[in-house]
């Protein structure tokens, strides 16, 4: 890890910018000066030495799997850079076409960071490590190639240096239309989007890949029966080797009941055999 980072001063943090518009950055990352000055973002990364390894695990026992959970790369720094949700990634996509190298440093910095992080997670009693792309959505395909899918898998390669058995999951919000290129990522589960259909990315995938693919999370709004449907629909076009999941989150605001009622669901569904692709 590098020693050196932003001073307190300067040092972007995380806050929670609204209902309705996700985490933000106060102040912006000052990306160009930064990485020119060879001063990049450490975060609070640098500090995780100094705390002790605690032991998520020990206190949830066997009643549920402790799921780790960070950012890809291409997230967070398109975080830092906009400094809150932006639909359209202005500053981060200006840096992209007009100073690539510049975007490059700073992923690549965060790869190495967050794969500690990862790690971190792990010797505190994460049992499986999800990694994050919530703004894949914003990359085209070539894009994702490039700036996204080689800095994750960076980290996954920090964290199975250091815990090889512990499972990895890749989940790409916007990962229609990139299922191809997903094909080919390590993590040993694929997270599908909700707009992507399940028979057609079995289909690409194949009956031996493990894939999370999901519902939309606006269904839990709707009616007992519209819930079940949907679920089923799921379940029945990914077939075996399947974990079922809401979206890319629970919205806001979505009935508690309607949560319960999904985790019954996914808690009976059955895979009796592999659904033949369309």
């Amino acid at each position: 890890m590098h020693s050196s980072c932003c001073s307190h001063a300067h040092t972007p943090r995380p806050r929670h910018a609204g209902p309705r518009q996700g985490a933000a950055v106060h102040p912006p990352y000052p990306v160009y000066a930064a990485v020119r000055a060879g001063r990049v973002w450490a975060c609070a990364l640098a500090q995780l030495h100094a705390y002790p390894a605690c032991s998520y695990s020990s206190e949830v026992g066997n009643a549920s799997t402790v799921l780790g959970f960070i950012g890809t790369p291409w997230t967070l720094a398109a975080y830092s850079v906009e400094g809150a949700a932006d639909k359209h990634c202005h500053k981060t996509k200006l840096l992209m076409n007009q100073q690539p190298a510049v975007l490059h440093a700073l992923l690549a910095h965060l790869a190495e960071n967050l794969g500690v992080y990862a790690c971190h997670q792990i010797e505190c009693g994460a049992q499986v490590v999800q990694l994050f792309d919530s703004w894949a959505h914003h990359l085209s395909p070539g894009q994702f190639a490039e700036f996204s899918l080689p800095y994750a898998e960076r980290v996954m390669a920090i964290v199975r240096a250091k815990h090889p058995n512990v499972p990895l999951i890749f989940h790409a919000n916007g990962s229609a239309g990139k299922e191809r290129l997903m094909r080919g990522c390590s993590a040993d589960v694929k997270g599908l989007d909700w707009a992507t259909d399940m028979r057609d990315a079995r289909a690409i995938f194949g009956d031996k890949a493990v894939l999370q693919g999901n519902v939309d999370p606006q269904v839990l709004f709707g009616p007992e029966a519209a819930i079940k449907a949907a679920v089923a629909e799921c379940v029945a076009g990914a077939g075996q080797r399947h974990i079922l999941n809401v979206g890319h989150g629970v919205a806001q605001g979505t009935p508690e009941e309607a949560v319960g009622l999904f985790c019954e669901l996914a808690r009976a569904s059955r895979y009796d055999a592999p659904v033949a692709a369309r």
